[in-house]
C-alpha cells in the first residue's frame, strides 16, 4: 500500500536504525558515490579534466615525481594523478564531515548517519565488495583501484592499507549508526574523523601548485597537516614488512 511504501522510504531517507533503513541508506550512498568516484564517466572524470585544464598540471607532475605516494598508489605512469586522487578524497570527506557537523549542530541524528554512510557505504563497502572483486573477476577493473593490483598478482602498498582502513571503517561505522548516532559528543567526534582529512590534505595540495624549487622549500619548512601527500613513514613501514616477513 501507499502507506507502507512511504514508511519504507522514510526509513531509508532518515536512515532509521532498522534493517530496511540501514540497507536502503547504504544502497543510496553506494549508488551516489559510485557515480561521483567513477574516473571513466562520473564525477572524477570531470575533476581530473578540471585539474589538468585549470591548474598547473605539469608543475603538479614535477612535484610528485619521485614522491613515495606515487609508488604507494601505483600511479607511476602519471604521478600527477595522485593530486586528482587527493581531490576526490577531500570531496568525499568534506561532504561527510559537513553532514556529521550538521547532525550535531541541528540535533538531527539522521544527518549524522548520512555523514557516516558517506564513508562506510560510499567508500568502504564499494571498494571491498565491488571494485576490488571486479579487478579480479573482470580485469583490469575500475580505475584507479586497478592500479593497486600489479602483474603477477602483486599489490601496490596502498592495497593493504585500504583493506585495513575499510574493514575498520565498516566495523566502527555500522555500530556508530545503530547505537550512538543520537549522542552529541559522538556526533562531534564523527565530524572530526570525517572532516579532519580536509585540514590534513588541503595545505599540501596548495603547496603542489608552486614550482618544484619553491615546493621543496615549503615541505621542508612548513608542517603540512600530517603530510598526507608524501607517505614516507608508510613506505618505510611497508618496506620493513617486506624485508622482515612474519
Amino acid at each position: 500500500s501507499r502507506e507502507t511504501l512511504m514508511s519504507l522510504l522514510r526509513e531509508i531517507v532518515f536512515v532509521e536504525p532498522t534493517l530496511v533503513g540501514l540497507l536502503g541508506g547504504c544502497a543510496l550512498h553506494a549508488a551516489c558515490w559510485l557515480a561521483i568516484h567513477n574516473w571513466e564517466w562520473g564525477g572524477m572524470k570531470h575533476i581530473k579534466h578540471a585539474v589538468q585544464k585549470y591548474l598547473p598540471y605539469k608543475t603538479i607532475q614535477r612535484n610528485f615525481d619521485g614522491d613515495p605516494a606515487v609508488e604507494l598508489f601505483g600511479m607511476e605512469k602519471d604521478p600527477g594523478l595522485v593530486y586528482v586522487w587527493n581531490a576526490g578524497v577531500i570531496l568525499h570527506h568534506t561532504i561527510g564531515g559537513v553532514l556529521c557537523l550538521a547532525g550535531w549542530y541541528f540535533g538531527q541524528p539522521w544527518l549524522f548517519r548520512h555523514g557516516i554512510l558517506t564513508e562506510v557505504a560510499g567508500l568502504d563497502v564499494l571498494d571491498l565488495f565491488y571494485r576490488v572483486p571486479l579487478c579480479f573477476l573482470a580485469p583490469p577493473g575500475p580505475y584507479p583501484t586497478s592500479t593497486l593490483i600489479k602483474e603477477g598478482g602483486k599489490f601496490a602498498p596502498y592495497f593493504y592499507l585500504q583493506f585495513f582502513h575499510h574493514s575498520v571503517g565498516m566495523s566502527v561505522g555500522f555500530v556508530s549508526i545503530l547505537y550512538f548516532a543520537h549522542l552529541p559528543d559522538h556526533q562531534w567526534f564523527g565530524f572530526i574523523l570525517m572532516g579532519g582529512p580536509f585540514l590534513a590534505i588541503a595545505p599540501g595540495m596548495l603547496a603542489n601548485l608552486v614550482p618544484p624549487e619553491y615546493y621543496k622549500v615549503m615541505i621542508d619548512t612548513i608542517p603540512l597537516g600530517y603530510d598526507m601527500n608524501r607517505y614516507e613513514g608508510t613506505i618505510r613501514g611497508y618496506d620493513a614488512m617486506r624485508s622482515d616477513p612474519i
